[in-house]
């Protein structure tokens, strides 16, 4: 099983990523804005086009505040998956992410 952690320049937000079983997850937490996407960008980059891997899990139960830059790397990184054969899919998300999901339609884009 590969492991990797992507630590916060500042306090802010929580990256860990791993795989298993051609699944990967990558659960972040606290915010996710211009200051940390380059990192969760790279945390689920590292899973695209792994030949091994088949569907990307995306665990946003512990994110307090998402802003236009993070949902855009949802969004590339699902149309990335797609073009890759893969499926990005959300899993789990907190009330106030999962109504700003709904509100601008990511949820149905990305499962």
């Amino acid at each position: 099983m590969r492991r990797s952690r992507y630590e916060p320049l500042v306090q802010r937000h929580r990256i860990e990523a791993h795989d298993e079983g051609g699944t990967a997850r990558v659960v972040l937490g606290g915010e996710i804005d211009i200051s940390s996407v380059r990192h969760v960008r790279a945390a689920i980059g590292d899973f695209i086009g792994l030949d091994d891997i088949r569907t990307i899990e995306l665990d946003l139960a512990d994110v307090t505040f998402i802003d236009s830059a993070g949902m855009g790397v949802v969004i590339g990184s699902a149309h990335r998956a797609k073009g890759a054969g893969q499926r990005l899919e959300i899993v789990a998300a907190s009330q106030a992410v999962q109504r700003v999901l709904d509100i601008t339609g990511v949820s149905r884009l990305v499962s």
